[in-house]
């Protein structure tokens, strides 16, 4: 009975909310558009605001998360192979986001640099460039050289970054604007923007379609 009960309300729920954004299109003969055009028209559009709501957040968390290892970086003076230190130094051993985001590379490419992992595609580039003077030498056909990527030990990695780089990385983590009040507000923007836009479609649409009839005629 309790799942029951909890199901009837999740579904008076979705017809309130159907209710309230209801998108009423009319028939739009001159504009060539069909019912099918239309049918999941308020999906898309919510579809779209939904983005713009997850990736204001993604922005504050990009900054904040992400941008206070960089900032750390820089505080410490870790601006070279000599100076730089390991996540434990710095405090950020258990941070999964940071991990994670030094393994993939994505949000810190260009930027954080870790000198044994320099060392390690230097060395690799090295032995390529051997392997493939011994293959052009022999004349013989042999398979493409491969290796494996670096893998990080956190435990022993060492981080830091370049001085020339500090202005960049300041500039693409900057924090300033990316509070969680701010991102509420785009919620709440983006939401509003979403209930006029479906209150107004089907006018501005029947504006439209009356323009082309007019200039068909």
């Amino acid at each position: 009975m309790k799942y029951l009960a909890l199901y009837s309300e999740e579904i008076n729920l979705r017809e309130i909310l159907d209710e309230i954004f209801s998108l009423d299109m009319g028939q739009y003969d001159n504009l060539g558009f069909g019912d099918f055009a239309f049918a999941n028209l308020r999906n898309i559009i919510f579809g779209l605001i939904l983005g713009i709501i997850f990736a204001s957040y993604l922005v504050i968390f990009n900054k904040r998360v992400y941008g206070e290892f960089v900032r750390s970086l820089i505080g410490e003076n870790c601006s070279s192979p000599e100076t730089a230190k390991t996540l434990a130094q710095l405090g950020y051993m258990k941070n999964s986001a940071v991990r994670s985001a030094i393994k993939t590379g994505h949000e810190y490419r260009g930027i954080v640099r870790c000198p044994e992992a320099d060392e390690y595609y230097a060395a690799r580039e090295q032995a390529r460039g051997e392997y493939e003077a011994r293959v052009a030498a022999s004349g013989e056909r042999a398979p493409a050289f491969s290796s494996l990527e670096f893998k990080y030990d956190f435990t022993t990695a060492r981080f830091y970054i370049p001085e020339d780089k500090h202005f960049t990385a300041t500039e693409r983590f900057e924090k300033k604007g990316t509070s969680v009040l701010s991102a509420i507000a785009i919620t709440a923007i983006s939401l509003v923007l979403f209930f006029l836009i479906i209150k107004f479609l089907p006018d501005i649409m029947q504006f439209l379609d009356n323009f082309v009839g007019i200039i068909n005629s």
